[in-house]
């Protein structure tokens, strides 16, 4: 399969252009072209809620609001530029990588097209034969136009693992992620009974705590207006938390306005899942979710400090994924994080790629290196020193990258030269 080349790529579409056309792939008649505009993007969504309803396993992160929320909330707003890589067959959209655009100097970074927190990414793909080829040729594309392509989560079931995972220049830590799959029990009650009796016990332990403050209820949230104090409330815990624990808090404080606008879409969708805990109509806990296809994704839980001893947190989970068995859910993802406290839950796990970074092209490399050796001088040093080497190879990765740029500009003259004589 001939590659997709760089120059190719460069000397067909100017910097000017939005909707960029790029050099067909290898694959049949599949042609690639690259969504810029704003309004490109709207127009994608009707191609794109079509592959999504074709996918066996429909995440999530695959929906199309999740990418307009982080667009107008985070990217658009951090200076990002769009670069959504779209394949198409006879004008029919077949796969979509969303992208946006970080510069660093003279650097190109591409991120996954999220709220860049936790998120996990992937390609978009129409289930057709061939469609691994496809992969290949977007991928390909992709690491042709960047020095770095950065994901902050890559499930090691998606298309774009096999790719990570085989690129030259990568680096990711690999995590557990508990599910519950609840084909495996005829009911809720099958369920519970797996679980350990210490979990049960505790588990019960904190129900009559919580009742003997109080009238205990669950709360499924269906109306704007609660959405977002709800929301607000779990953000604002999850925030002292952090910083309680000692931990950065600038990160999540910026995609507030993310979980807002993109809460709202999926309510409207009939797709959010938000779940309270209320004592005497007090909210005791919250936690928040998205429902697509027979498969709840947990995002977030937070409690209120003041109850913490009566256990709360896994009075909701436990509750969530009851809920889950009501409403004929097959898979309950319960989170990212806290897999030692969420593995009291369930005996199965997924793995996933956290923090992923793949180089591409030497400059690439040297700040992919120096990251790594920023992270250990960290634990060594202290931080101004650790600062200062991370200015250092960040300045060198971007004079290489001006000499390569260098380099292409006189061979491009020389063979311009050669053509005029």
């Amino acid at each position: 399969m001939p590659a997709i080349a760089e120059n190719s790529f460069r000397e067909r579409c100017s910097p000017s252009e939005n909707v960029l056309p790029i050099l067909g792939s290898a694959t049949g008649s599949l042609s690639f072209d690259v969504v810029e505009r704003e309004k490109d993007l709207h127009a994608l969504e009707v191609g794109w809620n079509s592959i999504v309803l074709q996918q066996k396993s429909k995440l999530s992160e695959q929906s199309f609001a999740r990418a307009l929320a982080a667009w107008e909330t985070v990217c658009r707003p951090e200076g990002r530029k769009l670069f959504i890589i779209v394949g198409r067959v006879r004008e029919r959209v077949v796969l979509i990588l969303p992208l946006s655009v970080q510069a660093l100097g003279p650097m190109r970074i591409a991120r996954g097209l999220g709220p860049e927190f936790y998120e996990y990414c992937d390609m978009l793909v129409s289930p057709e034969v061939g469609h691994e080829a496809w992969v290949a040729d977007a991928w390909e594309l992709a690491a042709s136009q960047f020095d770095i392509l950065r994901f902050p989560a890559i499930r090691t079931t998606a298309h774009l693992w096999r790719h990570v995972e085989k690129a030259r220049a990568a680096r990711w830590d690999l995590i557990s992620v508990p599910y519950v799959n609840c084909r495996e029990w005829t009911n809720w009650d099958d369920y519970l009974r797996s679980r350990s009796s210490g979990f049960r016990q505790d588990h019960r332990r904190s129900i009559k705590r919580l009742e003997k403050e109080g009238h205990l209820q669950r709360v499924v949230v269906d109306e704007s207006r609660r959405l977002s104090e709800s929301l607000n409330w779990i953000i604002d815990r999850k925030l002292a938390w952090l910083a309680c624990s000692g931990k950065e808090t600038a990160t999540l404080a910026s995609k507030r306005e993310f979980y807002l606008a993109h809460c709202r879409m999926r309510l409207d969708a009939g797709e959010l899942v938000l779940i309270e805990l209320l004592v005497n109509d007090q909210r005791v806990a919250a936690q928040f979710g998205f429902c697509t296809g027979g498969r709840l994704d947990c995002e977030m839980i937070a409690w209120d400090d003041a109850w913490k001893e009566f256990g709360p947190g896994r009075v909701l989970a436990v509750e969530t994924i009851r809920w889950a068995f009501e409403n004929s859910c097959e898979i309950v993802e319960l989170g990212v994080f806290g897999s030692e406290f969420k593995s009291r839950f369930t005996d199965e796990a997924a793995a996933a790629g956290f923090h992923v970074f793949v180089a591409s092209g030497l400059g690439g490399r040297i700040l992919l290196e120096g990251r790594e050796l920023t992270r250990v001088l960290k634990g060594s040093f202290d931080r101004a020193t650790a600062n200062l080497w991370k200015t250092c190879l960040k300045s060198f990765a971007c004079l290489e990258r001006a000499r390569v740029d260098g380099w292409s500009r006189v061979a491009v003259n020389k063979t311009s030269a050669g053509d005029a004589s």
